[in-house]
């Protein structure tokens, strides 16, 4: 279950999508629990080996980043690949595990793929969750897919996910193979959830 983080509402998505400003990510180290054999890999971690978890189909990894002055320490799933990487964004309320099957479908076989927790939701631990804003996610997103080394990369986005998809493509579109945009909030009427943090506030809650 995700944690109830306040993230940026309908009102202040426009003002967000104006800029997103060049940040300074730092990785500091990560963190890997493992009992299988490892497996080639399509990309080299700029902070350690990878290791496969008791999930052979895939590795499951938390690495410690500092983003914005805030640490993060971002649980993920992953594995490696010959093909084109795919980087999944989940949405609000959602978790990596949304995209876990993905290992059970014959078109994604051979591809590396990335999915994890977004700050605030999961299994990832946000020192300041106040700090959780759309731009913020681009940012967290730059730093996880900077850790695992994908270069360029296709990437997929639901609801949450899909915004925080369409504004790192927007900035970075060299970078993109391709981009799906799964019922993204790209307008006030997709913001179901985000709305009800505008109409009831903490204070009315």
């Amino acid at each position: 279950m995700a944690n109830k983080a306040e993230v940026d509402h309908a009102g202040s998505i426009a003002s967000s999508y104006q800029d997103i400003p060049d940040i300074g990510i730092y990785r500091t180290m990560d963190r890997e629990e493992s009992t299988a054999p490892e497996t080639p890999s399509h990309h080299e971690y700029l902070t350690g080996t990878p290791k496969m978890s008791t999930n052979s189909e895939f590795a499951k990894s938390t690495f410690t980043l500092d983003v914005d002055d805030v640490e993060l320490e971002v649980a993920a799933i992953h594995r490696a690949g010959q093909l084109e990487p795919i980087v999944f964004l989940h949405g609000f309320g959602s978790t990596k595990e949304d995209y876990a099957d993905i290992v059970r479908y014959n078109a994604f076989a051979g591809h590396p793929f990335l999915a994890y927790d977004a700050p605030g939701c999961g299994e990832t631990r946000c020192a300041d969750l106040s700090r959780i804003s759309i731009p913020f996610l681009v940012e967290t997103a730059l730093a996880v897919i900077g850790t695992v080394g994908f270069e360029p990369f296709h990437l997929a986005g639901h609801s949450m996910g899909g915004l925080t998809a369409l504004m790192l493509a927007h900035a970075h579109p060299h970078r993109i193979l391709s981009f799906v945009d799964i019922e993204g909030n790209i307008a006030p009427e997709d913001c179901f959830l985000s709305r009800q943090i505008v109409d009831y506030p903490r204070e009315n809650a």
